[in-house]
């Protein structure tokens, strides 16, 4: 684990179970399309199987999924929970699926929580949002990484895990902000997770090519390196004249 620009950066491995578990998803995947091309018989009535449940992964390999990143969340979750007992705790994710996982593993762990995702309508995002604010077993929220970047304000939150790095660090620094407002009494820790030889390390690389483009382009040693107005006076034949009286003097054409 080391400390980066943006918090904490957790850097983690892949296990030999977790590669097998992986491996076995493309059989389990056939499994819920041969489900989806044969339907059920309930009651002596033949009837299609729903949209969720022929695609619903997730309840059929199980809660208890091998993961490196699932590994080092449940254990930082757990140790500030238990440190800080007035800690709460904003998880960040890109996909809707992951929500449903950390959640398994909230329920699994006891912990109050609750889900901010983008499909929720506004009513059931704001009631969200406020339990999470008001309620004190409430400790975690498990948010889709975009829609805890649009005007949300988050500052009962101290603690923020980010699941899933993005190409776009902008993005992550957008649903960061919704800790670090006005009104936020705590200092707030950051912990992104990174897992070793990986699609992460790939997206660290991108972001910081990114970066180092951007403060190129608009950083301080882009802006002190760009011509002065002495220079671009000079283009058009003006110099500086202390003693003039506008202070400048065009140059003759001998001397430009």
């Amino acid at each position: 684990m080391v400390r980066d620009g943006e918090g904490i950066l957790c850097s983690c491995s892949s296990s030999g179970q977790e590669f097998t578990f992986y491996q076995s998803l493309p059989a389990l995947y056939n499994n819920i399309l041969e489900r989806q091309n044969h339907p059920v018989q309930i009651s002596g009535n033949e009837t299609s199987i729903t949209d969720q449940e022929e695609n619903d992964w997730i309840s059929l390999a199980g809660h208890l999924m091998p993961s490196a990143k699932l590994t080092a969340i449940q254990s930082c979750v757990a140790n500030w929970l238990t440190n800080s007992p007035g800690t709460k705790v904003t998880i960040f994710t890109q996909f809707r699926g992951m929500v449903r996982i950390l959640s398994n593993m909230c329920i699994k762990q006891g912990w109050g929580h609750t889900t901010l995702t983008g499909n929720a309508p506004p009513s059931e995002r704001h009631r969200d949002i406020e339990e999470f604010r008001v309620d004190p077993t409430v400790r975690v929220l498990i948010s889709s990484l975009k829609a805890g970047g649009t005007g949300l304000n988050l500052t009962m939150a101290d603690k923020c895990i980010l699941v899933d790095l993005w190409w776009n660090e902008a993005i992550e620094q957008q649903a960061f902000c919704r800790l670090f407002r006005y009104g936020q009494t705590k200092e707030v820790e950051i912990v992104r997770i990174s897992v070793k030889n990986s699609i992460d390390d790939r997206i660290q690389l991108i972001q910081h090519e990114k970066s180092t483009s951007i403060e190129k382009t608009i950083g301080y040693d882009a802006l002190s390196s760009r011509d002065t107005l002495e220079d671009i006076l000079k283009i058009f034949g003006v110099t500086e004249d202390p003693d003039g009286e506008n202070g400048f003097a065009f140059i003759a054409d001998d001397d430009a």
